[in-house]
């Protein structure tokens, strides 16, 4: 048995990098695994908001499942 879990983000307009208000523009699409999240493997799809900063340019919002020390691993 697994589990699937579909994130979805609000539209998120706060630069990741230095804070300043930006506009969500296109997202991308991501899929995470962990091979024993409660004793079940499970798979994250996720669509990534991107941010459009005036001073960084273009970056995606923070992926908490992401951190050092997840056991999520980001497959496609």
């Amino acid at each position: 048995m697994d589990i699937t879990i579909d994130v979805v983000h609000c539209r998120q307009s706060t630069c990741p990098t230095c804070g300043m208000e930006g506009e969500a523009c296109e997202a991308e699409y991501e899929t995470w695994h962990h091979d024993n999240f409660f004793n079940y493997a499970t798979y994250l799809h996720v669509r990534v908001p991107l941010i459009k900063c005036p001073c960084c340019g273009i970056s995606a919002i923070e992926r908490p499942w992401s951190r050092e020390g997840s056991k999520f691993v980001h497959i496609h």
